[in-house]
């Protein structure tokens, strides 16, 4: 998992209900390969289910009552066939999206414009 995004969590409301490992340090979860957790996130629900790049993104968001609203917005059928490249993109690119000046873009510019398309969006399919 990404540093930004573990500590993210480590730092979160939620930490309890996770148990995070570093593919760097010790055994990986049984069943999960190395090249495979290189390649993308997997999140191994309290079931044993694994679920790997954006739906293992969409399975955290999930416990946090306050982001359930985009977890939905990211099921949708014709988003939900987009988050695959769109997690791809930002797993390609997760150093220089992350660096400190790129931080401060997506605060302040990107994630509202963000919110105002889904809004659009939902807007759209409701009415």
């Amino acid at each position: 998992m990404c540093t930004v995004f573990a500590g993210a969590i480590e730092g979160s409301s939620e930490k309890q209900k996770f148990i995070l490992h570093d593919m760097t340090k010790g055994e990986l979860p049984r069943g999960l390969t190395k090249a495979a957790v290189e390649k993308e996130i997997h999140v191994i629900d309290d079931r044993g289910k694994v679920y790997a790049g954006a739906e293992g993104i969409l399975s955290i968001l999930e416990t946090y009552p306050r982001l359930r609203f985009f977890v939905a917005v990211g099921r949708l059928p014709w988003i939900r066939h987009m988050l695959p490249y769109v997690y791809r993109f930002v797993a390609a690119h997760r150093h220089t999206l992350f660096a400190p000046r790129m931080l401060k873009f997506l605060r302040y510019v990107l994630m509202p414009l963000v919110f105002v398309i889904a809004l659009g969006a939902v807007l759209f399919v409701v009415f």
